[in-house]
């Protein structure tokens, strides 16, 4: 037996399973199809379907022709599961997106609200307004930064566990990383903005005066 071409990698055994090495052998070769056929169309599968039927009811009326499904058909089943498992992690992800922000939007608002007397002091001793945000945004990113961390290394150890979860996408897959990191560094800068923009508008005299 010669070989007279080499064709690409096929997933016969599912979506998230590599292409194992295989070999095509003539059908005169073969055990024949086992009752299946692929039939490749430019045209309507639906219109492809009945054709089949007529032809082979004109070849053997007693052969039944069932089961017929486009592979988009059958892609989309098999994707069904995974799919599902995606939205139900998108959502919990955005639920801890909004966590995150609300918990960071309070920890600093209350931050703020403890050291307006500091502030009134660094602004009356020439502290611009720059300087107050950039100070108290620096300390909301360092909770997101110690947060993130926490989150990397539990990422890590968990790897085996998310792989089960995962589509073409390795568990360390350093752009998904820094896809997350990038969109909590700007999450959390966004939730640190009110209260650290508060800070910057402290009158001096009247913070001087508290307590």
């Amino acid at each position: 037996m010669g070989v007279v071409g080499i064709v690409g990698n096929v997933k016969q055994f599912g979506l998230d399973r590599d292409a194992v090495a295989q070999m095509y052998a003539p059908l005169t070769q073969s055990q024949g199809l086992g009752g299946l056929a692929l039939v490749r169309t430019n045209g309507d599968p639906l219109a492809a379907a009945r054709m089949l039927r007529e032809t082979v009811r004109t070849l053997d009326a007693d052969m039944p022709v069932e089961n017929v499904r486009t592979l988009e058909e059958i892609r989309n089943r098999y994707l069904a599961t995974p799919r599902v498992t995606a939205t139900l992690l998108f959502v919990f992800a955005a639920l801890a997106l909004v966590v995150t922000m609300t918990g960071i939007t309070g920890v600093i608002a209350t931050s703020v609200s403890q050291r307006t007397q500091e502030f009134g002091v660094r602004m009356a001793l020439g502290a611009n307004r720059e300087t107050v945000m950039a100070m108290v945004l620096r300390q909301g990113l360092m909770l997101v930064l110690a947060g993130l961390t926490l989150g990397i290394i539990g990422a890590f150890a968990l790897t085996r566990v998310l792989s089960t979860y995962l589509f073409a996408t390795k568990p360390t897959d350093p752009l998904t990383f820094a896809i997350v990191v990038f969109s909590f560094m700007v999450t959390g800068t966004l939730a640190c903005f009110g209260p650290a923009w508060r800070a910057t508008t402290v009158d001096p005299m009247i913070a001087l005066r508290a307590e």
